[in-house]
C-alpha cells in the first residue's frame, strides 16, 4: 500500500487473514509519533495497536536452492 511507503516510521507491512487486514511494524521514538501514525492509518479504517515488549525468538529462514 502506497500509504505505508510514504511513512518513514513503517518498517514492514504484512497483509494478513483474520480480523485485522495488515500487521504494520513501526519504529517509534516518542508517543506522539505513534499517535501520528495511528491517526494517518485511522483515516482508512479501524486501527488496533499492540506494543512489542520483547522478541525472545528470532530465527533467520534459509531457503534451499
Amino acid at each position: 500500500m502506497q500509504l505505508f511507503q510514504q511513512m518513514p516510521e513503517v518498517l514492514e507491512a504484512d497483509r494478513v487473514t483474520g480480523e485485522d487486514c495488515f500487521i504494520v511494524r513501526c519504529a517509534i521514538a516518542q508517543p506522539g509519533d505513534l499517535e501520528r501514525v495511528v491517526d494517518a492509518l485511522a483515516a482508512h479504517g479501524g486501527v488496533t495497536t499492540s506494543l512489542v515488549l520483547s522478541s525472545p525468538v528470532r530465527k533467520a529462514v534459509t531457503v534451499p536452492l
